[in-house]
């Protein structure tokens, strides 16, 4: 339900390594053509972050190219440094004429620090080197809790694999997880573009799996079963949660709109998979599923009403519209990202105002308004206006207000 620059990243990641496969198994130009156009659109999704996913698999291609006859590593190399070069001109063609056209600060943002600049010290979103650790193994559930796939797993451990595909998915997973934990900024969703990789891996381990290797079918689903009943448990019992939370806490805001009667949906799916396990391998894979479909189908609608409300920006982007028409200036507290600009037609002539510069603003600007962010609205000077907004809430403030107290604004 969410648009992210990850999904195009994804895509051309696949392609990439596609295209790597296609050289690898004799395709030659078109192989490397493929590559290079993945690199160059790729770069152009999201940056050069996409050589993340690509890089390690050409570079270590001699690990995972076995079982057949090996390609000629020089011709190899020098194939891939052209279709780098190929990638980086199609990335080029668009962004030297938009540096050129967008002035000093719109182009030290796309060459450095939209990229570059995120690496070593990032300017946003900056998290310690294990930050992704823990939560790789709630993203991967309830998969990795699946017995029969854990066996599976152990015995690959153990047996010295040699598949090329499998591989070719452990340096795909493994090389972009350490890259991306040595880069300073991290978001959960950066991880987007290895999850084909686990999922063709888990999906050969699987494929492997014969009837005689399963676990007993009951205590198979067990953990499956489970984590949809601890969903189940914990929506039966938000009110209660957010009472003990109390009124004002973040949490209650969620917990005080979801309906217990959710809970249900987790309930009979869990019990329903332990009274009635499948057999089969086929079977058991359709089992989780529908039980990870259960859980994503709940949380949506168990959480629709707050989403709907915290990231509906109608009401605040009709306010300021009629601000706007009554001639008052606007000026937003910090970074505005143009937000309620499409919304409200507005015109786009917001200004951005913080501590340094605020009174200096005010007095040019009299006749105007101020949007600032809180988490919490607090007793004391209340705004004129407030709306949910992403888990916070948006307020909008009086310049003689902010005059008189600019710690309003960000309290």
């Amino acid at each position: 339900t969410l648009t992210m620059f990850d999904l195009m990243l994804t895509f051309w990641a696949m392609a990439g390594l596609y295209g790597l496969i296609s050289a690898w198994r004799g395709g030659g130009i078109k192989g490397w053509a493929i590559f290079a156009a993945a690199v160059g659109f790729g770069i152009l999704s999201k940056g050069p972050v996409i050589l993340v996913f690509l890089l390690p698999a050409a570079l270590f291609a001699p690990y995972w190219t076995v079982g057949d006859a090996p390609p000629g590593w020089g011709r190899w190399y020098a194939s891939f440094c052209l279709a780098l070069v190929i990638g980086a001109g199609i990335a080029l063609s668009w962004a030297v004429p938009a540096g050129v056209a967008g002035g000093d600060a719109y182009r030290n943002a796309i060459f450095w620090g939209q990229s570059a600049g995120r690496v070593v010290s990032a300017f946003d979103h900056s998290k310690p080197i294990w930050w992704y650790l823990p939560y790789l193994p709630i993203l991967l559930m309830p998969w990795i809790a699946w017995p029969s796939l854990l066996r599976s797993l152990w015995r690959f451990r153990r047996g010295g694999e040699t598949n090329p595909g499998l591989r070719l998915m452990l340096v795909w997973v493994v090389a972009a997880l350490i890259i991306l934990s040595a880069i300073s900024g991290k978001r959960i969703h950066y991880l987007l573009p290895v999850f084909p990789a686990a999922a063709i891996f888990v999906a050969v381990l699987v494929s492997r799996l014969g009837q005689e290797e399963l676990v007993q079918r009951r205590w198979d689903m067990v953990p499956a079963a489970l984590i949809a009943l601890l969903f189940g448990v914990l929506f039966g019992a938000a009110p209660m949660i957010g009472e003990l939370a109390g009124a004002d806490a973040r949490i209650s805001q969620w917990t005080n709109v979801i309906s217990p009667l959710w809970a249900l949906i987790y309930i009979i799916a869990a019990l329903w998979f332990l009274a009635r396990p499948p057999a089969g391998v086929r079977g058991r894979v359709a089992a989780i599923t529908v039980i990870n479909i259960v859980i994503l189908v709940g949380l949506h609608g168990a959480l629709a009403a707050k989403l709907n409300q915290s990231y509906n920006l109608s009401s605040t982007a009709q306010y300021l519209a009629k601000l706007q028409k009554d001639g008052y200036a606007i000026a937003n507290w910090s970074k505005y990202h143009g937000q309620f600009n499409f919304l409200g037609r507005l015109a786009p002539n917001i200004a951005e105002i913080g501590t340094s510069n605020v009174r200096q603003w005010l007095k040019i600007n009299p006749k105007s308004k101020i949007i600032a962010y809180h988490y919490v609205l607090k007793n004391g000077p209340k705004p004129e206006f407030t709306a949910p907004f992403r888990g916070k809430w948006v307020a909008i403030w009086d310049a003689s207000q902010i005059l008189k107290d600019p710690s309003l604004a960000y309290r």
